[in-house]
């Protein structure tokens, strides 16, 4: 609601990064992201954080769904096959 107030103000319209989603779903205290020591994952954490919103809603969310539902109907099946050979 902030984001439209101040659109209505000032005509333009800031993105939204996936940080700024996750904040406004679970509060500014649980994704506080202290550096890690290593400045390569330090930069993909913060290219994943300050990718926009839109971008994990419509491409990367759906394409980790994806591959993790394949994942695990594989193994199912891989488990199934395995088990009608024995039998």
């Amino acid at each position: 609601m902030g984001e439209c107030l101040k659109w209505l103000k000032t005509a333009v319209w800031e993105t939204p990064t996936f940080h700024d989603g996750l904040i406004s779903i679970f509060g500014p205290s649980m994704f506080y992201i202290s550096p890690t020591g290593y400045l390569g994952l330090d930069k993909i954490i913060g290219w994943a954080l300050g990718s926009p919103l839109a971008l994990w809603l419509i491409i990367i969310a759906p394409a980790i769904w994806c591959y993790g539902w394949t994942f695990i109907l594989g193994r199912i099946w891989r488990e199934f096959s395995q088990w009608s050979a024995l039998s």
